[in-house]
């Protein structure tokens, strides 16, 4: 904990309670003197009593308002591992809700498909077709095995056709002694 950082948190002037949590957990997280935190999303989201995904969001709205630097820290071939978030604690800021707004808005805008005919209108419909393109040239299917025939006996129908012993045929193969008598 760097109370540096805490102090340089406390004067911000951020109109969104999001991304003020959001800073303060990570504040709270940094190290002493060089403003860095290495902890990962969920645990600031723990901290700040949000959800991954909006801290997430406030991560990435955070750096585009420049409070936070964000370099990607990589295991090698065992993958990611948490970025390191550098606060800029040289600087003080003094941040509108319509500046969260406008940023906000221009992320969801890139993230949002164009509609075909050229309206504004977000869509919903998927730019990608559901199912695959038709095969290109000649397509001859396999022909499946021998059709059944109505005459030929099937497994089930030969079970049936097999005598079955009668229970009298089998009695002489073991005889109980009726439930209770000795």
């Amino acid at each position: 904990m760097s109370k540096e950082a805490r102090t340089w948190a406390a004067r911000q002037r951020v109109a969104d309670q999001t991304i003020t949590a959001v800073m303060r957990a990570v504040a709270w997280a940094a190290d002493k003197g060089t403003g860095q935190c290495r902890q990962s999303q969920s645990v600031l989201a723990v901290e700040a009593g949000l959800t991954d995904r909006s801290v997430r969001a406030a991560l990435v709205v955070m750096e585009r308002l420049e409070i936070i630097v964000r370099r990607p820290q990589s295991k090698g071939k065992y993958g990611r591992a948490t970025d390191v978030i550098l606060l800029a604690l040289d600087r003080n800021f003094d941040i509108s809700r319509a500046a969260v707004t406008a940023i906000r808005l221009s992320l969801k805008a890139g993230l949002l498909p164009e509609s075909p005919s050229g309206n504004k209108k977000s869509c919903n419909r998927k730019l990608l077709p559901l199912q695959p393109e038709a095969p290109s040239g000649e397509y001859t299917p396999v022909d499946p095995a021998e059709p059944h025939q109505e005459g030929e006996n099937t497994n089930v129908e030969r079970l049936a056709q097999r005598e079955r012993p009668h229970l009298a045929d089998r009695a002489d193969l073991a005889t109980l002694a009726p439930w209770g008598s000795a």
